[in-house]
């Protein structure tokens, strides 16, 4: 197994994680979407709030789903032609991906970091930690891109000239 395949792999297993926080955090806010749609309706800073709120999250889960996806393709492709090595095609989608994730992180970040646990509120302090370990696969992930990106510049260089 190559470094790239390695990455691959380490990049899959990373993404699922994530997943499965962002799944837990969907769950943990959607007990209080209720009130929260209620509050909305008599509020524009609630409406806000709950805008952003589904947002951020939506935002989280396409971007790890996206690195889910993209990394198992390139770790199975990979594993099927080694010997081709990397294309133009798989370096471009790895830079969306990484473009992706990286705006997906400001985004939940500059919304949830402000944000206080609230006495009571078990679940949606739940999602507030969950949100931040989201945050910290995110930018993990970002880095296993560009590593990822760096090791497949020579390779698509090499290929073009």
């Amino acid at each position: 197994m190559g470094v790239s395949a390695i990455l691959h792999a380490a990049q899959a297993a990373l993404s699922a994680y994530g997943l499965y926080y962002s799944y837990q955090c969907i769950t943990k806010l959607r007990q209080y979407e209720e009130r929260s749609k209620k509050a909305a309706k008599y509020s524009n800073t609630a409406a806000d709030q709950l805008h952003r709120t589904r947002t951020t999250q939506a935002s989280a889960a396409i971007a790890i789903v996206l690195s889910l996806v993209l990394s198992t393709a390139l770790l199975l492709t990979n594993a099927s032609s080694a010997s081709a090595g990397p294309g133009f095609g798989a370096l471009a989608m790895q830079a969306l991906v990484f473009a992706v994730q990286l705006a997906a992180r400001v985004h939940i970040k500059e919304f949830w970091d402000n944000k206080a646990k609230i006495p009571f509120f078990e679940g949606y302090n739940e999602a507030i930690s969950g949100t931040a370990e989201i945050v910290r696969v995110l930018g993990l992930s970002g880095s296993l891109w560009v590593v990822e990106i760096a090791l497949m510049v020579p390779w698509v260089v090499k290929r073009m000239f």
